[in-house]
């Protein structure tokens, strides 16, 4: 992959990028932060891609690996309820789905971010979280569960 594939694909995972960093790290500014190092660190490692068109897979798992980092770096602890909801764009809406799905742990809320909203398989999101894909498919099935029960009990309160 030359500079300007680089570029162009980057460019093109941009918004999926800041999406990913801001259900993990909860603030625009870190998740804005995160994926400007992610890019840098990929350029640097662009010689270990294996195959170029593994590129968003693998594009999104150094997104992970740097928000990662960026929470053990900073060694802070958030309220829950002190949580701002990240805003991705001004036309952006923070609908309760939306933040029903910030509001799960992260190992349910990655999958469910880059499957249904950056369009990953179970086998390329497996890929992404090394894990295996029965794990990703039950970690999916859980998290769709508790979002069922999370927006139901908000209908009955309506």
């Amino acid at each position: 992959m030359n500079q300007e594939e680089f570029i162009r694909e980057a460019w093109d995972m941009r918004n999926s990028m800041l999406r990913l960093a801001c259900s993990i790290l909860k603030e625009q500014h870190e998740a804005e932060d995160a994926v400007q190092d992610a890019i840098v660190l990929a350029w640097r490692k662009l010689d270990t891609l294996k195959n170029d068109t593994a590129f968003r897979t693998w594009m999104m798992r150094i997104i992970i690996n740097t928000c990662h980092s960026m929470q053990r770096k900073s060694k802070r602890y958030v309220l829950k309820d002190s949580v701002e909801l990240p805003l991705l764009n001004e036309d952006s809406v923070r609908d309760e789905l939306w933040e029903s799905v910030c509001a799960l742990e992260e190992r349910l809320r990655v999958p469910i971010v880059l499957h249904y909203y950056e369009g990953f398989s179970i086998v390329e999101i497996a890929r992404i979280e090394r894990r295996p894909a029965g794990t990703i498919a039950t970690r999916m099935s859980r998290a769709r569960k508790i979002l069922r029960d999370e927006l139901n009990k908000k209908e009955g309160q309506v």
